[in-house]
């Protein structure tokens, strides 16, 4: 927290979304607790799959949330463009065997064909 009567100078100092150093040591806290999940016993299969489940959710909303907040449109397609990769991942991954490294890029770009 900023004490009061401190403003910033600068547009850069404006927009910043981490400020203090207290901010800095809690983000990276969080990105090392994140990197290092999967590593802890704690991480079972069940973990590991509805984080996965939450943060690519997250990634969803965050992408409806620039469009409908910031832009002011009406996305009805966001969910389907969603689905459709998620099907094609599914799809090259459990039917064909292809890695998910490269169904990744695949299905990113099958979404967008197909839209």
């Amino acid at each position: 927290m900023r004490p009061a009567g401190v403003f910033d100078e600068d547009y850069h100092g404006s927009i910043a979304t981490v400020r203090t150093r207290f901010q800095w040591v809690v983000l990276l806290a969080g990105l090392a607790a994140l990197f290092l999940f999967p590593l802890s016993p704690w991480a079972s299969s069940y973990w590991l799959g509805l984080l996965n489940f939450i943060a690519i959710t997250a990634i969803v909303v965050l992408g409806l949330q620039i469009v409908t907040g910031y832009c002011g449109q009406v996305s009805l397609g966001q969910a389907a463009i969603m689905g459709v990769g998620a099907y094609t991942s599914a799809v090259l991954t459990t039917k064909l065997g292809l890695s998910f490294w490269l169904a990744l890029p695949l299905s990113g770009l099958t979404a967008g064909v197909v839209f």
